[in-house]
């Protein structure tokens, strides 16, 4: 399993670099823009999906409600990205911001730029699964 952190706030590229799964859960816990961490399987994964954890909007779950799927779904070789967004503090749209950035990263990295819409999903802990 392959594991990066990928900073969300700045700009197009955004920062990226290998991490362990310890160190990308106290990163993300500490991070204060948006931040995805990317799992990826071991050889081709066989579709994507962006993991938004819940917290109600006065904190983010990254470990239990974020890593902890992740790693499921990389063991059945699917690309899991845990998006560590934002908080709205007076600005709902920064949340929004972040998923959608997140969104944008695994769909050109896995799907050549296209949305696949049936191999790529959002996936919201604390509702339900939304495309």
């Amino acid at each position: 399993m392959k594991l990066t952190q990928i900073d969300l706030a700045e700009g197009r590229g955004g920062s990226q670099r290998e991490v362990s799964a310890s160190e990308a859960v106290a990163r993300a816990e500490e991070a204060c823009g948006g931040t995805l961490l990317l799992f990826e399987p071991d050889g081709a994964p066989r579709a994507a999906v962006a993991i938004c954890p819940g917290g109600g909007f006065g904190k983010v779950n990254t470990e239990h409600e974020g890593v902890a799927f992740a790693e499921w779904f990389v063991a059945h070789g699917i690309a899991a990205g845990v998006v560590k967004y934002r908080l709205p503090e007076g600005d709902p749209a920064l949340p929004q911001q972040d998923v959608e950035r997140a969104a944008e990263l695994l769909r050109n990295r896995f799907g050549g730029g296209r949305w696949r819409r049936r191999r790529s999903i959002i996936w919201n802990r604390s509702t339900y699964p939304m495309w």
